[in-house]
């Protein structure tokens, strides 16, 4: 019997839009611009916020009834969420949301925004710090996963050489391929991994 595919997914900046929803957080607490992901520039820089006003930011969002997570938008590609859920629901398919959301109630918020924004209940999600997700990688054994960090694409393939690791394009992370190495594969949406899942999918099902 064929082991079951293991997939890990990043969240934010991946499926959610994380710095729209921090942004506009930002916009109706100090007036700054709210941006999207998509036009996102500089990875852990905001318009406008120094260091402080992103800390008191952070601790608004530590509120339990911040209900950020939750709340936020999706990055859009309806095939995509078509696929989604239908991948999840596959037999002999394992999908961990593998996530650096850090605030008391993240699991539970992002259970609900997975259940309510595609419509799958009970998902997989794991809470980790961003310099764990190599290390849940191989511990998972995982076969594919997807990231928009660069940091974090590159050492899940130092930790997990097994997995195939992908990195979602995005502006604050253009660099030059001598930066990522040819363990991690670039790829301008989700369809390129999306796709190479399933021919895997359907390989073992030979």
């Amino acid at each position: 019997m064929a082991k079951n595919l293991k997939v890990m997914f990043d969240i934010d900046g991946v499926l959610a839009d994380f710095v729209l929803g921090f942004t506009d957080r930002a916009c109706l607490k100090y007036g700054t611009p709210a941006e999207r992901t998509v036009e996102h520039k500089v990875w852990d820089l905001f318009p406008g916020l120094d260091k402080k006003m992103i800390d008191a930011i952070w601790r608004d969002l530590e509120k339990d009834d911040s209900h950020f997570w939750d709340s936020l938008e999706k990055l859009p590609s309806l095939v995509e969420e078509q696929y989604l859920w239908h991948l999840c629901g596959r037999d002999g398919v394992e999908v961990y949301f593998v996530t650096n959301r850090h605030t008391r109630t993240a699991h539970d918020q992002t259970q609900r925004w997975l259940a309510t924004t595609f419509g799958i209940p009970g998902a997989n999600v794991i809470c980790v710090g961003a310099q764990s997700k190599g290390n849940m990688a191989k511990a998972l054994e995982a076969d594919f996963a997807i990231d928009d960090k660069l940091g974090n694409a590159v050492y899940m393939y130092y930790e997990s050489p097994k997995t195939k690791v992908y990195l979602l394009e995005r502006p604050y992370n253009a660099v030059g391929p001598e930066m990522i190495g040819r363990g991690v594969v670039r790829v301008p949406t989700l369809t390129p991994f999306l796709a190479d899942i399933e021919d895997e999918w359907q390989r073992r099902q030979k």
